[in-house]
């Protein structure tokens, strides 16, 4: 899980969010709205080509970083203001693939419905505050998923999130360790709560099979 920052080269707007390396250590799944800047009466639309992705290290330091290739492999939804119950994805590909030493994130669909009957969702995610990086990780533990009647991909939680948080990795702990399950895409802005969506067969098509668990 890193951070997702895209700069436009001509008015130097800077839009952060988080994203989720997966599979085969050059592939990316972030939310859909990555790149759109929105301000009073203007959205400006920050091409993929000026993305970059950067891991870094609990203390701050660089892990690792490439730029985003400037081909789309796929994206679901990239209004300027999603609505929170449609599913707002993307799957991006490096232009550099991370070091073996970095472990990707392994995949694994799942329905709305099935997650929320578990007790304890969890969080990682990355926040646009200007402090130091060092401090910009935010973890958020045992977040409580909510239903949204209807709907199958998406939910509600309780996890805490902030400016940049969108695509942040949502996971649940299993007897074999954490399993992602979805990543967080958007606030209702009149309540104490935040959206998600599950990792669908829709997403799950995109990746690359080093990405994906297809076990039930």
């Amino acid at each position: 899980m890193g951070r997702l920052v895209c700069r436009d080269p001509g008015s130097g707007e800077r839009f952060s969010t988080t994203a989720t390396l997966v599979g085969n250590r050059s592939t990316l799944v972030a939310a859909g709205h990555y790149g759109r800047v929105q301000t009073p009466g203007r959205s400006t639309v920050i091409a993929v080509e000026y993305c970059a992705f950067e891991l870094r290290s609990t203390d701050g330091r660089r892990v690792f970083g490439s730029l985003v290739a400037p081909q789309l492999v796929a994206r679901f939804s990239a209004r300027a203001q999603p609505d929170p119950l449609t599913p707002d994805w993307a799957i991006l590909k490096l232009r550099d693939p991370a070091p073996p030493s970095v472990s990707p994130i392994i995949m694994r669909p799942m329905r709305a419905g099935d997650l929320t009957r578990r007790t304890d969702i969890f969080m990682v995610s990355y926040h646009s505050r200007p402090e130091a990086l060092a401090r910009t990780k935010l973890h958020s533990p045992a977040c409580k998923p909510m239903p949204v009647r209807g709907e199958p991909l998406v939910f509600r939680h309780s996890c805490d999130t902030e400016s940049g948080s969108s695509g942040g990795l949502l996971y649940i702990m299993t007897p074999a360790g954490p399993r992602a399950v979805g990543i967080n895409h958007g606030s209702a802005t009149d309540r104490d709560w935040n959206y998600g969506q599950v990792i669908s067969k829709d997403m799950i098509g995109h990746l690359p099979e080093e990405g994906v668990d297809a076990a039930p």
